[in-house]
C-alpha cells in the first residue's frame, strides 16, 4: 500500500479504551431470506474487530445498513443481526432512535449498542448537504472514537463513510481490523498481478460497477461478461434483449470501454448461449442459442457452451477475479453457470478473488469456500481498488 492509513491494529496498544464509547461502521449487509440470514459472512468477518474493541474494554456502537428499503421496513431491520450476535454470546441492544441511542451509548461499557438500519433515516444520503451534515454530526455525538471497517461501502461517498469520520479528531478515527486485511490481501493483485489476469463480471448494481470496468483494462487481459451487466452492452450494440436488466444511464459508457480495450488488446468476451426466464424473473427457464433474448423473456445466466467457453479462459488464466454473481437463488437450475465458473476457479493453478456479499454467499453454498484463495467482503469496493481508483472513504484516514 502506497498511502500510510491510522490503522487501529498497530496503535491501539496505545489507546486507553476503557469505558470508552467506539463508534464502529461496519458493512453488515447481509442476504435476508424469508425473515433468516442466509449467509452470514460478513458478520463472522467483524467479529474480530468487535472482540479486540472489548478486549481493551470498549463499548461499541455498531452502525451499519441492511438491503435496499424504501423508508422502513421490518424485513430489514438490525434487530435480525442482533439476534446472530446474542446466539454468539454478544450482549447486543438495538436502538432506532438517535436521542435514546445516544443516551444509552453511556450506558453499560463492553457491549454492543446496534443502531437501526442506516437506510431507514431518510436524511442519511439527502441530496441536500447541510441535512447530510447534520446527520453526520448526530451520528458522531454516539462515539468517543470512531473505527471504519465498512470496506464494502469504500467506494461510495455515504454520510457515514466520508463525512462522518472527519468530525473525529485524527487520533480519534481508525480503519479496522478487516479493512486492513482487505487492503493486504488485495495489494498483490492491485500492484503486481500475474497475467494472464481474467475478470469475470456480473449481477446487478450496473451503475456502480460498468464505470470501473475502465480502469480495469489496464490490470487484465481478458473480460467475461455474465448477465445482468452483459445486456448493457448488448444494449449498445443494438441487440434483442427481452426484458432484460439494462441500466440505460451507463449505455454510453460501453463506448469508451470497447474502444480502449480495443486500443490494449483486451479481449472483451460475451456469452454465446443464454439461459431465459419467460415473462418475469421467477418465469418458466429455457435456453436460446445465441445472443437474441425473445421479448417475453429476462436473460437470468450463461448456457452450457458459454460455461465451457468462459472455463476455457479460467483455465489459462494466473489471476482470477469473480464479482456479480448471476442467476436466481431461488432456482437452483439457474446457478448451475455461476457454480461452473466458480469450480473451473477452485480448479485452476491461478491466484483466485471472489469480492462480493452474493458472490461470496454463493461460493459458500457450493461449498468451494476453502478451494478459493481470497474471498472479499466487497464487490465494488474491491473491484476499484484493485483496478487502482481511490476509494473515498479512506481518504480521511490518510497519516
Amino acid at each position: 500500500m502506497s498511502v500510510n492509513y491510522f490503522f487501529l491494529t498497530s496503535r491501539i496498544k496505545n489507546l486507553n479504551l476503557k469505558d470508552k464509547r467506539v463508534l464502529l461502521r461496519a458493512d453488515l449487509n447481509v442476504p435476508v431470506k424469508n425473515g433468516n440470514i442466509s449467509d452470514a459472512y460478513r458478520l463472522r468477518a467483524i467479529e474480530p474487530t468487535i472482540n479486540l474493541l472489548q478486549k481493551h474494554g470498549a463499548k461499541v456502537i455498531l452502525i451499519t445498513h441492511l438491503g435496499r428499503p424504501k423508508g422502513t421496513d421490518p424485513q430489514l431491520s438490525t434487530t435480525i443481526i442482533a439476534n446472530w450476535f446474542r446466539k454468539k454470546g454478544y450482549v447486543v441492544s438495538v436502538e432506532p432512535n438517535l436521542e435514546k441511542a445516544k443516551e444509552k451509548s453511556f450506558e453499560e461499557p463492553a457491549t454492543i449498542l446496534l443502531l437501526e438500519n442506516l437506510r431507514f433515516f431518510p436524511e442519511k444520503d439527502n441530496y441536500d448537504e447541510t441535512q447530510r451534515i447534520t446527520f453526520a454530526k448526530k451520528l458522531a455525538l454516539l462515539g468517543d472514537y470512531f473505527v471504519q471497517d465498512a470496506f464494502a461501502a469504500l467506494h461510495r461517498h455515504d454520510t457515514s463513510v466520508t463525512l462522518l469520520p472527519v468530525l473525529f479528531d485524527k487520533d480519534k478515527r481508525f480503519i479496522g481490523p478487516l479493512v486492513e486485511k482487505e487492503l493486504q490481501a488485495l495489494d498483490a493483485i492491485r500492484t503486481n498481478p500475474a497475467n494472464p489476469f481474467v475478470l469475470i463480471i456480473g449481477g446487478g448494481k450496473i451503475a456502480s460497477k460498468l464505470p470501473l470496468i475502465e480502469p480495469m483494462l489496464d490490470k487484465v487481459q481478458t473480460i467475461l461478461l455474465c448477465p445482468a451487466i452483459v445486456f448493457t452492452f448488448l444494449k449498445y450494440r443494438g441487440k434483442q434483449i427481452g426484458k432484460s436488466l439494462v441500466d440505460t444511464q451507463t449505455v454510453p459508457l460501453v463506448s469508451n470501454i470497447l474502444q480502449k480495450a480495443k486500443k490494449l488488446g483486451v479481449a472483451i468476451i460475451f456469452p454465446v448461449d443464454y439461459q431465459i426466464a419467460k415473462d418475469n424473473f421467477d418465469g418458466a427457464v429455457s435456453y436460446t442459442d445465441s445472443d437474441i433474448i425473445p421479448d417475453n423473456s429476462i436473460g437470468i445466466s450463461i448456457g452450457t457452451k458459454t460455461e465451457k467457453l468462459f472455463t476455457q479462459e479460467i483455465m489459462k488464466a494466473k489471476t482470477v477475479f469473480f464479482n456479480g454473481a448471476f442467476g436466481n437463488r431461488n432456482k437452483e437450475e439457474t446457478l448451475y453457470g455461476m457454480k461452473t465458473l466458480m469450480e473451473a476457479m477452485a480448479k485452476s493453478k491461478a491466484f483466485t478473488v471472489i469480492g462480493g456479499g452474493d458472490s461470496v454467499a454463493a461460493a459458500y453454498s457450493f461449498k468451494l469456500e476453502n478451494s478459493i484463495n481470497y474471498l472479499s467482503t466487497a464487490g465494488g469496493s474491491t473491484l476499484a481498488y484493485i483496478s487502482g481508483v481511490e476509494l473515498p472513504g479512506l481518504k480521511p484516514f490518510d497519516a
